[in-house]
């Protein structure tokens, strides 16, 4: 033997500690191919788009994943945002105050992202992809049968 340890037996033996959290307890998730959904003012609106994901966290300490993929057009200055809502209370950008959200985009484009979320709550938790025509250009999500994608994952502790 060349003092190469095995996993297990580093286990075992306390030489390497087992991970701990960071399991994946549930996925929600949605595909929406209805649109285009278009937006054309300088404020956040979900534009009427199916893309909300509601997870009920089953711990106060656990995370949430939140990843996307939508299909978009902007005549101009674009920007999207997750917004959250526990429990009916509100919704609250995720992003950046303002009108940047997280991320700004112009022209025709697929684009995607996530974010790690901490509720703190076992509630239930709607997230919801809003959109903001920054300069009053006409921006669309689904374009052109494009579709977008929203998935949420509680990571437990």
């Amino acid at each position: 033997m060349s003092g190469l340890v095995g996993d297990n037996t580093a286990r075992a033996s306390g030489v390497i500690a087992a991970a701990g959290g960071g399991k994946i307890l549930q996925v929600v998730s949605v595909k929406d191919t209805g649109g285009p959904y278009t937006h054309s003012s300088n404020n956040w609106n979900a534009g009427g788009n199916g893309l909300t994901c509601t997870i009920t966290p089953s711990a106060t300490s656990s995370k949430i994943y939140v990843s996307w993929v939508l299909g978009v057009y902007s005549g101009g200055d674009f920007a999207m945002s997750i917004f959250r809502d526990i429990g009916g209370a509100g919704a609250t950008n995720l992003g950046a105050t303002g009108d940047n959200g997280l991320s700004r985009i112009q022209g025709k484009n697929s684009f995607g992202g996530g974010l790690v979320d901490s509720p703190n709550t076992t509630s239930a938790v709607e997230y919801m992809v809003y959109m903001n025509a920054i300069d009053g250009s006409t921006t669309s999500i689904n374009y052109s049968s494009a579709y977008s994608y929203m998935s949420v994952m509680e990571i437990g502790a």
